[in-house]
């Protein structure tokens, strides 16, 4: 519709333009073909095309993993842990020292992934933050507590 009505005013200039100067002459401006369609669509007039998002794996999020293998170091310690998904974003586990967690991924790209953790109510129980790396079905990172941090891999 924006289309025809730019047509309509460009002839209306064109006719105005013309007969200005010169009683005597016509000039009819036509559009062109009849059907189909012109210029490219999902684009204003003023020429802006609709705004794309710089990387689009930010915007689209991938399906979320039924399970996540996560093993978590520090201390000169290791732990693991599987991860169920128990809706959307949403995970629970058991740590292999015994502490029952959730997850929750709050950022999942096709090249990052961050989560947060909350233990259950436990002596040593915690909550922090997990931010790393993705490449594939696989993802390593940084872990920031309180009082600590800690190194993870994972891979679903």
């Amino acid at each position: 519709m924006r289309v025809l009505v730019l047509l309509a005013a460009i002839a209306s200039f064109a006719f105005s333009s013309a007969t200005a100067g010169a009683q005597d002459r016509l000039i009819v401006a036509q559009a062109g073909s009849t059907g189909g369609s012109v210029g490219k669509p999902n684009k204003s007039v003023s020429g802006d095309a609709e705004p794309r998002p710089a990387n689009r794996d930010a915007v689209i999020r991938s399906a979320y993993p039924k399970t996540i293998q996560l093993n978590e170091h520090a201390f000169g310690l290791s732990w693991s842990l599987t991860l169920r998904n128990i809706g959307g974003s949403a995970y629970e586990g058991t740590w292999s020292h015994g502490y029952a967690t959730s997850f929750t991924i709050t950022s999942f790209t096709s090249d990052s992934i961050k989560m947060h953790r909350v233990d259950k109510p436990a002596l040593g129980a915690v909550a922090g933050s997990y931010a790393g790396v993705r490449t594939g079905n696989s993802a390593s990172g940084t872990a920031v507590f309180p009082m600590a941090r800690s190194t993870w891999e994972a891979s679903w």
